[in-house]
């Protein structure tokens, strides 16, 4: 697990490290070793050596569900390197550093079970590191897969360190990244599937409340309640899920990721307090930041539906095409649905015509 940093000066850094990732997971010191490593020789070699293989491991561990699910591309370090000044890319290199290590750890491990204290100390560290790529960014994980049999291995280690919550942190997300990939779901699987998941997390992060104190308690909390928010946002649960998004931004108001859970599910009731939490998103968030044109569109919706401005509008229609063209380019392009309705509400003219477009969102 990492250590915290201490802080010194990092000059013109300083506020984009702080906006990288919890304290603790990131630091300017570890920013600049981690970009050193990866523009080393060996390193590159070994990466491009290894690219394949990585490829070929995701496609034998996916099925047909979960690479339908997965909209976003492989992420190369090389490509990362390009955008020095993105806090996002930065957040995103330190996080495949992390996952590598602990991928590599996990892959060499000799044994099949954890049986002892000292079976513990061998694992440890590729644990750690893995859970910390996924606090930082969890959907680099399909491209780090771990073979079939690892929720068992993850079972026998917690039976010998039962307190190690980023252990049970790891072997939870498993669990849920495959019954989320099941190949012949249904509508009632999934429906009993999600609802599983959602008593699995709650059990989990009700006993993570007791680490919030500690530094990476509460990264972990807040990934959880995230992951909780949006599995209460898919199952029509908005109120439960707009608690949560809540709860994570309590517990870090930079968070932007409950900014814009939060927003999303208040525009309609208090636009006020979205256009405070979205308008707050952009001030805070580097323009890579996933949700970036979602934020510009849904503020251009807010804007024209009660405001009647249709110039603040057509404004951030432009700032959300803006920032779509700026997405990296292993993120999803897809274009959101806010973005086909705000662009129909900039042409309708009639109010009738503006309350017809809103109630098929």
């Amino acid at each position: 697990m990492p250590k915290e940093k201490k802080e010194g000066n990092h000059g013109k850094s300083r506020q984009s490290v702080a906006l990288l990732g919890p304290t603790g997971l990131v630091s300017a010191e570890l920013l600049d070793h981690v970009r050193t490593k990866m523009t080393s020789d060996f390193m590159r070699d070994h990466l491009q050596s290894l690219q394949n293989d990585m490829q070929q491991m995701v496609l034998q561990s996916q099925n047909c569900m979960a690479t339908l699910k997965n909209t976003r591309g492989f992420v190369d370090p090389s490509v990362l390197m390009k955008y020095p000044d993105s806090v996002v890319a930065n957040r995103y290199l330190i996080a495949f550093d992390y996952f590598f290590m602990g991928w590599t750890t996990l892959l060499n491990y000799p044994k099949t079970s954890v049986d002892n204290e000292n079976d513990c100390k061998q694992i440890m560290d590729g644990i750690h590191n893995y859970a910390c790529g996924a606090i930082l960014v969890g959907h680099m994980a399909s491209q780090f897969p771990l073979f079939g049999s690892i929720i068992d291995l993850f079972t026998n280690y917690l039976r010998v360190c039962p307190n190690d919550f980023l252990a049970e942190f790891l072997k939870l997300k498993c669990e849920l990244s495959r019954s989320i990939g099941d190949e012949d779901v249904d509508s009632s699987k999934d429906y009993a599937a999600t609802k599983t998941n959602i008593r699995s997390l709650e059990l989990f992060a009700h006993k993570l409340e007791t680490y919030k104190d500690v530094d990476m308690g509460k990264c972990t909390l807040i990934d959880t309640y995230l992951k909780l928010a949006s599995l209460y946002a898919v199952s029509d649960q908005s109120e439960r899920s707009r608690y949560l998004f809540q709860l994570c931004h309590d517990l870090d108001p930079a968070n932007v990721e409950a900014m814009y859970g939060i927003a999303y599910q208040c525009w309609r009731t208090d636009p006020e307090k979205a256009k405070e939490l979205l308008t707050k998103f952009i001030d805070t968030a580097h323009i890579h930041q996933d949700h970036s044109p979602q934020v510009r569109y849904l503020l251009g919706i807010i804007h024209r539906v009660f405001g009647n401005n249709v110039s603040l509008a057509r404004k951030y229609y432009a700032l959300g095409e803006e920032a779509e063209n700026k997405i990296l380019p292993f993120n999803d392009k897809t274009p959101h649905h806010f973005k086909r309705f705000l662009n129909l509400m900039i042409k309708a003219g009639l109010h009738e015509d503006l309350q017809s477009i809103i109630s098929l969102m």
